[in-house]
C-alpha cells in the first residue's frame, strides 16, 4: 500500500514530540480521513532560525511519515 520511501521514514520518525518553550505553533487535521497533525517551533527571534521542531500526528502512517519529513 504504502512505498518503501514512505515506509523507511515511517520506521524512523523524525522530531517526535511537543517543544514546551515553543514560539510557533500549527494545527490541522482533515475530517474526511481522521488525520490530525500539530507542529511546534522554537525560532530563535534574533537570529530567525529554527532551532527546535516537534510534531504530533494522529493517523495513518503516511500522515506520519510526511510530518516527520517536513521537519
Amino acid at each position: 500500500m504504502y512505498n518503501e520511501e514512505v515506509i523507511k521514514e515511517f520506521q524512523n520518525l523524525q522530531n517526535v514530540g511537543y517543544i514546551e518553550n515553543h514560539n510557533a505553533y500549527g494545527k490541522i487535521g482533515n475530517a474526511a480521513c481522521g488525520d490530525i497533525m500539530e507542529m511546534t517551533m522554537y525560532i530563535n527571534p534574533e537570529t530567525e532560525i529554527i532551532e527546535q521542531v516537534g510534531f504530533r500526528t494522529f493517523g495513518c502512517a503516511a500522515a506520519q511519515a510526511t510530518s516527520s519529513r517536513a521537519t
